[in-house]
């Protein structure tokens, strides 16, 4: 036996819920985009800071690590260029030569200690210190992404929610 189902809609309500729809609706993903590049600010600077190579410098960096919304739909991640170059380098050789301030950061880290593996890092005849320094690259952004990204689903979610709540 078939089953009859009647739908009817007040048009007055649908109505109001078509045009005022698409509006809230733009507003709501637009900061749904702003709040996730926020995550992705946080979620940067606690793999930069959480690193088991992080530095004063580093914390400092990570401060300037900010979201900003360009527009209603626009959000985007600012952060240092030096952050980028650490996370993306080649692997290199650095020479320590007297006057460099990587000589100083070498001196204060390491210092009396040999350094040993693709580094060879050692007195000098002068009392400083000589030889060359094998830098590594420090992937965070990778990282970073890969726990974030999982986190846009839920955003965009309460954003639609927001405005099917708000074109109600």
């Amino acid at each position: 036996m078939p089953i009859q189902v009647q739908v009817q809609f007040e048009t007055k309500s649908f109505r109001k819920f078509l045009t005022t729809y698409p509006t809230a609706l733009g507003e709501e993903l637009g900061e749904a985009n702003y709040q996730f590049a926020k995550m992705t600010s946080s979620g940067l600077r606690r793999e930069l800071t959480s690193s088991s190579r992080s530095t004063q410098s580093r914390f400092r960096a990570g401060m300037r690590i900010k979201a900003r919304k360009l527009s209603k739909n626009r959000s985007v991640v600012f952060m240092p260029k030096k952050l980028l170059y650490l996370d993306s380098m080649r692997p290199h050789y650095v020479a320590l030569k007297r006057g460099r301030k990587i000589v100083n950061w070498v001196r204060s880290n390491f210092g009396n200690k040999y350094v040993s593996g693709r580094s060879n890092v050692k007195r000098g005849i002068r009392g400083g210190i000589s030889g060359y320094l094998y830098v590594t690259p420090d992937p965070f952004i990778d990282k970073a992404l890969l726990r974030v990204r999982n986190l846009l689903g839920n955003e965009l979610r309460k954003g639609i929610k927001k405005a099917i709540k708000k074109s109600r």
